[in-house]
């Protein structure tokens, strides 16, 4: 037994020897992903022209290795039970010890899955794809049909993301998200702003059926409804005009005890001649001032660019992500009160 838990060591320590050598994006040098448009801030991968199918994805994000499992043996070549480890086949690498119970999910097998979850076994959607960590997570990012359109000019594009680990820990999950997902601190971002509610999960036991994707195909549904209810929303809030006294009370409901004069005077700044306030549908309005309380929270509170990182992070699931929701609401109940 001793060599066993000796074993169990050596390779727990050499797991946490290789993450100290990782970029913070979780990216190694034996790691790859494939991206289309703006070019992760990181500035690896390799550049598409367009949305890719998934085999294009699966090439060009070059995902097409596979793991196995492997027996444990100790010292004395005797094989440990309940145990296996499993190995990235093309490097030879130990991604994780798992237990007797674990199936791996092929990164192949990934792309399959998402293509029968949205029924579009070759239409081209992928936007980005790729391993973190040397192969221990893996995430494809694909563009959903649905675009969110409140004015002229301006879109809101939704995604679905599918996380596989093959790290022994990482379950299955797919969700719909608005964060283009380039790195381990997107996916991080992403993970953490979905709604629970829209989140498919399955462990790694036995092999993904009919009944995985019959679920998944729910909460696709579900976000779809949403989508279409948010863009509704939006549309209401660029038939109000903003009135006297408006911006104030949303500023003391939006920030409480942390409204300042300062940040008075930049939400009338960006209502009056943010973005997009040239076009009548959002100078002015409700939805205007919707954005500017946005545009504030994700651009604006923290003064130094080296802060990317923090007002992104905010924006999605800390104080900026509470404030918008605040505002949000602020503007669901006046609506409800015309």
């Amino acid at each position: 037994m001793r060599h066993n838990q000796d074993g169990f060591t050596q390779w727990f320590v050499h797991l946490i020897a290789r993450r100290k050598t990782e970029m913070s994006s979780g990216i190694t040098g034996k790691d790859s992903l494939f991206y289309v448009g703006e070019v992760p801030w990181h500035g690896l991968g390799t550049p598409l022209p367009q949305l890719a199918t998934a085999r294009e994805a699966l090439e060009a994000s070059g995902l097409t290795w596979k793991v196995a499992l492997r027996e444990i043996r100790d010292e004395d070549y005797r094989r440990v039970e309940n145990r296996r480890l499993l190995v990235r086949e093309d490097t030879g690498d130990v991604l994780a010890v798992v237990t007797k119970r674990y199936e791996p999910l092929q990164n192949a097998e990934a792309f399959h899955f998402f293509d029968d979850v949205t029924a579009d076994p070759n239409g081209p959607k992928y936007e980005v794809a790729g391993s973190l960590h040397g192969g221990r997570r893996v995430w494809l990012l694909a563009r959903l049909p649905e675009v969110i359109r409140v004015v002229r000019g301006e879109e809101i594009k939704p995604y679905l993301l599918l996380v596989n680990g093959h790290d022994g820990r990482t379950a299955i999950r797919m969700f719909p998200t608005s964060v283009r997902v380039v790195c381990q601190n997107t996916l991080n971002w992403a993970i953490r702003a979905a709604d629970e509610n829209l989140i498919w999960r399955r462990a790694h036991t036995g092999t993904l059926d009919r009944r995985d994707v019959s679920k998944a195909r729910e909460i696709l549904g579900l976000a779809s409804q949403q989508f279409k209810e948010l863009e509704q929303l939006l549309k209401e809030l660029t038939r109000v005009r903003v009135k006297p006294g408006d911006v104030d009370e949303l500023l003391r409901e939006v920030y409480r005890h942390d409204l300042s004069e300062r940040r008075r005077r930049l939400v009338a700044e960006l209502l009056e001649s943010g973005p997009g306030s040239d076009n009548p549908a959002v100078r002015g309005t409700f939805y205007g001032l919707l954005n500017a309380i946005t545009d504030m929270e994700d651009h604006y509170r923290f003064a130094r660019p080296a802060n990317r990182a923090g007002r992104l992070a905010s924006s999605l699931f800390g104080q900026g992500a509470q404030r918008k929701k605040r505002a949000l609401a602020w503007f669901q109940r006046k609506l409800g009160a015309r």
